[in-house]
């Protein structure tokens, strides 16, 4: 295969990867507004505590608790790329619990600066408003109080808000000091840089070494060439580190060697050479795409820190 041929294949190939994601991406991101719900916790209060201190007692509205009281503390998000008025908004962001469990109480612990939030319930749903704009990156801290004989409910989320996606649900990692911001920023980009380092060694690494013969092609020229014996039952010379090429009688061929033999490492290929500019060149392109989203999630919990900080 030589280099264009090579090239166009590879074009090909980041061509078809590169539309693939776009097209995804693009259907993803048919609504540009998006919100993200992350649990912080979720505590089922008799099995965590009054199960292993007999003496200790929940009590609930002057009565003891049941056993199967929750106790469960979620973060909204607006993580897409659109701030949300009240104009937007034609039903507030309503949370469901599973058939058989129960919301008994909820409030808003924590917002962003200006984010004005409220909640409420009805009909065993817990309604969130949002009654101001909700910027992205910004974000709503909520706590609420179930019955439910799962440990971690599953709650599912329904809003009508124009131009935005369904509620997704995603982790996102608490990041407690410098050393632990440093190591979620650089562990994926570092990944990706080792994995792309391995591949230009593994190109680079020499090949077998090769028994060198000078060739005397005629005017005083002496070219470096292998050898080799092809169907023909001939010596095929292969020019080392030059593009001659030609076929001899072996009876001729001691007659045509000038100078001293020697051993040299195989040269690295023009494919090899194209291969590692690829690579080189999608693993930075992949330890960029990995710094934008590792920093997109810092950013997001470094406003739920703020927020949490600046309302406690």
């Amino acid at each position: 295969m030589d280099s264009n041929t090579f090239l166009t294949a590879t074009g090909i190939v980041l061509s078809v990867f590169l539309g693939t994601l776009g097209i995804y991406y693009a259907i993803r991101r048919k609504y540009s507004g998006a919100i993200t719900y992350s649990q912080e916790y979720s505590i089922a209060l008799y099995n965590s505590i009054s199960k292993y201190i007999p003496d200790l007692q929940i009590i609930y509205k002057d009565k003891p608790a049941g056993k199967h009281l929750v106790l469960l503390r979620g973060i909204l998000i607006n993580t897409g790329g659109l701030d949300i008025s009240n104009e937007m908004v034609d039903k507030p962001i309503s949370a469901i619990l599973p058939e058989g469990s129960e919301w008994l109480e909820a409030t808003i612990t924590s917002t962003s600066n200006d984010v004005i939030a409220e909640v409420n319930l009805k009909d065993n749903t817990l309604n969130i408003s949002i009654n101001s704009l909700f910027r992205c990156g910004e974000v709503i801290e909520f706590q609420a109080l179930a019955e439910s004989s799962d440990k971690q409910p599953n709650i599912s989320f329904h809003h009508r808000i124009a131009n935005t996606q369904k509620i997704r649900k995603k982790e996102f990692r608490k990041l407690q000091n410098r050393k632990e911001v440093a190591k979620y920023l650089l562990t994926a980009p570092t990944f990706i840089a080792a994995i792309g380092i391995i591949f230009l060694v593994l190109i680079y690494i020499p090949k077998n070494s090769q028994i060198i013969f000078p060739y005397d092609a005629g005017n005083e020229s002496i070219i470096p060439v292998t050898t080799k014996i092809n169907n023909q039952d001939k010596v095929q010379l292969e020019g080392f580190n030059n593009n001659f090429s030609a076929e001899i009688e072996p009876s001729d061929f001691l007659e045509s060697m000038k100078g001293d033999v020697y051993v040299s490492k195989a040269p690295l290929s023009s494919n090899s050479r194209w291969a590692s500019y690829v690579i080189a060149v999608l693993t930075i392109i992949g330890i960029l795409i990995s710094l934008v989203f590792t920093w997109k999630n810092y950013g997001i919990w470094k406003n739920i820190k703020i927020s949490v900080e600046d309302n406690t």
